[in-house]
């Protein structure tokens, strides 16, 4: 069994930018700070998760303020190989539309992700990538629909003693 508090901070995750090249770009939403609460159990190679975001500031147009609930994940996670430094898996995601929509930080339907991921560990340093597919919203803002895309990332984490780890991720999708 396993729980964790992730604290997060995104500078213009979603940002409207017109192809006329005059139009001003639009920060839809300008800036999170969230606070995730996490949980997982292993069950062999499988392991099965939780989590739920609480965002505890948010910016952007229409919209700054304190804490909003995010949408809330379930997750599972299967090893194909454990052994050594190069390691190989599986990803499925189900998040449930439990954030607040009008504060642009919960989808407002069910969307459902997955895909694979490859790790690599020598000593304290630990690098993932992942590629998979995701189900998309449906919702729409102005011309830009958030329908199925394939997403990918890459990260790094420092275990800078046993029980504090530094890490960095940079993720996206092509819709």
């Amino acid at each position: 069994f396993g729980a964790g508090l992730w604290m997060n901070w995104a500078d213009d995750p979603l940002v409207l930018r017109y192809r006329d090249g005059e139009t001003e770009d639009l920060a839809v939403l300008g800036s999170v700070v969230s606070a995730n609460l996490t949980g997982s159990y292993a069950l062999g190679a499988l392991r099965l998760g939780a989590d739920l975001p609480v965002h505890l500031y948010t910016s952007g147009f229409g919209i700054d303020g304190p804490t909003h609930l995010g949408d809330a994940r379930l997750s599972g996670r299967y090893a194909f190989s454990d052994q050594g430094a190069l390691r190989l898996g599986a990803y499925a995601d189900l998040l449930l539309p439990t954030g607040a929509g009008l504060s642009r930080v919960g989808a407002g339907r069910a969307l459902a992700r997955a895909g694979m991921v490859d790790t690599f560990s020598a000593g304290p340093v630990k690098v993932a990538v992942n590629m998979g597919l995701s189900t998309g919203t449906g919702q729409s803002l102005g011309d830009l629909v958030i329908g199925p895309s394939i997403t990918f990332g890459a990260g790094g984490a420092w275990s800078v003693t046993e029980d504090l780890v530094a890490a960095l991720e940079v993720d996206g999708a092509l819709y």
